[in-house]
């Protein structure tokens, strides 16, 4: 009897578990695409700005010029510029600079804590996962914890969860007390690092050919 009913509470307990990561993975996509509206919204204005002849592409002057612009608000990009021409005709559409863009915020978290400042629902987010993880509830966030999060979030994504050691060198980067729990200012940190990878994915976008920009030339 005893088992039969510990196995009950067990399924209780995975189908609340199943029932709150998906409620997780909706909110989850919805704030990955309010971040990447906000990019595609950056792009577009700064782009606008440095086309100066309205060829909807850049040379490598004005994509300088683009990438300065960001860099004044904060944003973090690679030093060289010419890696952003993906198709290597000597100019840089709006779609290579997407795929740039997207590149750099994945590279590098410190550009989503920029973006997090304009969009409330990371922090939401931030503290539903905590909430979720933390399943003692001692304001702590150990390996195991984590480990069992990302594995549960993997299936209900339908994505391959990171390794025990890919969470522990992850964890190790945002331990700063190196005393091998996260607090919640640790687990933020590490958490925006998630989103990056998540959210900003470059390889989806396809870069266009330059045939396939308007064509402005009068009739």
């Amino acid at each position: 009897m005893g088992n039969i009913l510990d196995n009950n509470l067990c399924c209780a307990r995975s189908a609340k578990v199943k029932v709150e990561l998906d409620r997780f993975k909706n909110r989850l996509e919805a704030c990955n695409k309010k971040l990447d509206a906000l990019v595609q919204e950056e792009i577009n204005d700064i782009f606008g700005q440095v086309d100066v002849d309205g060829s909807h592409a850049l040379d490598l002057q004005e994509a300088k010029a683009l990438v300065g612009k960001l860099e004044e608000k904060g944003f973090e990009f690679p030093s060289d510029i010419s890696t952003f021409d993906q198709d290597g005709d000597g100019n840089i559409n709006k779609t290579e600079v997407s795929f740039a863009v997207r590149s750099a915020l994945r590279e590098r978290p410190k550009n989503l804590e920029l973006l997090s400042s304009r969009c409330e629902d990371v922090d939401i987010l931030s503290r539903d996962a905590w909430d979720l993880i933390d399943v003692t509830k001692d304001g702590y966030i150990s390996i195991p914890e984590l480990s069992m999060f990302y594995s549960d979030l993997g299936k209900v994504m339908d994505e391959k969860p990171p390794t025990y050691q890919e969470l522990l060198e992850l964890a190790r980067k945002y331990d700063t007390d190196s005393d091998s729990v996260l607090t919640y200012e640790e687990f933020e940190l590490l958490f925006c690092d998630y989103l990056c990878r998540t959210c900003f994915k470059p390889e989806e976008f396809e870069v266009q050919d330059s045939a396939s920009e308007p064509d402005k030339t009068p009739n």
